[in-house]
């Protein structure tokens, strides 16, 4: 069972705006090759849109077991957008030398970590 809220159509609009960055950015590798500040962009995007979509099926549903898991699926869908956001920020600086191995395990190790214990 669902309810209406008015910030539900925002949150959707939001899933499509974030899903058509996320599918442009896919087309923009398939076109003109791999580039870390488009793959970042696209990964944000599509966590955003994962954000979007949980906080609305929450937003509208009514029983505990759905909000729940509108719940579980907000954390998984904001779990990687610090890693992702911080590789953005570098690549697009100019700071990939910071990239290191260290660095990456670390990016990557986090949400790698806090998605299963979800």
């Amino acid at each position: 069972m669902w309810q209406y809220h008015p910030l539900f159509l925002v949150l959707q609009l939001g899933v499509l705006i974030s899903l058509g960055v996320a599918a442009y950015c896919v087309y923009r590798v398939r076109r003109h090759g791999y580039s870390l500040v488009v793959v970042s962009v696209g990964l944000l995007a599509f966590h955003n849109a994962l954000y979007n979509a949980a906080a609305a099926m929450k937003t509208a549903s009514v029983t505990l077991p759905a909000k729940l898991w509108g719940y579980k699926l907000e954390f998984l869908g904001s779990a990687g957008n610090l890693s992702v956001a911080v590789v953005l920020v570098l690549v697009y600086l100019g700071y990939k030398r910071w990239l290191t191995r260290q660095v990456w395990a670390v990016l990557v190790g986090v949400p790698a970590v806090v998605v299963p214990l979800i």
